[in-house]
C-alpha cells in the first residue's frame, strides 16, 4: 500500500463519527510534516527516533519552558526529543542543546518577556509519554503533558514519522 493510500486509510478512520477533537486532529494530520511534528506530534516523532537510537545510548527528554515575570511562573512541557548528553535529535535533525535554546529565543523573541524564559530538559520514558492521564470528549486521550495519545492519531502520525525518518536517515545520523 502506498504512503498516500495509508494516509487516506488512517484519515478515513479518524473521520468516522468525528468529535471536535477528531476534527482538530484531522486538521493537524493534514499539515506538512514540519507543522505536524512541531505542533502536536513531536512526542510520536521522538518515540520513532528513540526506537532507532536507543542502542546508541540516547534517551527521551522533555523540554520545559519556564517563564518568569511579574511575580508569576509559567511552566509547560513544550517539546520531546531524543538526547545523549548535550546532543538533541528531533524533527530538525541533530542539534546541540545551546543551539536549540538560541533558536527558540530567536524564533520566539517577539513574545513579551520571552527573554526571561528558561529551558529545562528532563528525562522521560515511553510510559510517561503514552499513559493516559486525562480523557475528555472534546480533546480525547491525553498524557500528563496534554499531548494527544488517541490511538488513531498516534497510528497516523507514527506512519508519517517512520516514513520521514526513513527518507532522511542522514539528517538524523542514522546512515
Amino acid at each position: 500500500m502506498s504512503h498516500e493510500a495509508r494516509m487516506i486509510h488512517a484519515l478515513s478512520k479518524l473521520s468516522k463519527n468525528p468529535t471536535p477533537m477528531k476534527e482538530a486532529t484531522l486538521k493537524v494530520l493534514q499539515e506538512n510534516d514540519e507543522v505536524l511534528f512541531e505542533n502536536g506530534a513531536c512526542h510520536v516523532f521522538a518515540k520513532c527516533l528513540f526506537n532507532e537510537l536507543e542502542t546508541r545510548g540516547y534517551g527521551l527528554i522533555g523540554i520545559r519552558w519556564e517563564l518568569y515575570g511579574d511575580q508569576r511562573r509559567f511552566s509547560n512541557t513544550k517539546h520531546v526529543a531524543c538526547a545523549k548528553g548535550n546532543t538533541l535529535v528531533h524533527f530538525h535533525g541533530v542539534e546541540y542543546w545551546q543551539d536549540y535554546k538560541k533558536r527558540m529565543y530567536d524564533v520566539n523573541s517577539a513574545h513579551q518577556n520571552f527573554e526571561k524564559t528558561q529551558f529545562r530538559k528532563f528525562e522521560i520514558t515511553l510510559n510517561d509519554l503514552f499513559t493516559v492521564a486525562d480523557e475528555t470528549e472534546f480533546r480525547g486521550k491525553l498524557n500528563k503533558w496534554d499531548y494527544y495519545i488517541d490511538e488513531d492519531f498516534y497510528e497516523a502520525a507514527e506512519k508519517r514519522a517512520y516514513l520521514h525518518i526513513r527518507n532522511n536517515r542522514g539528517k538524523y545520523r542514522l546512515s
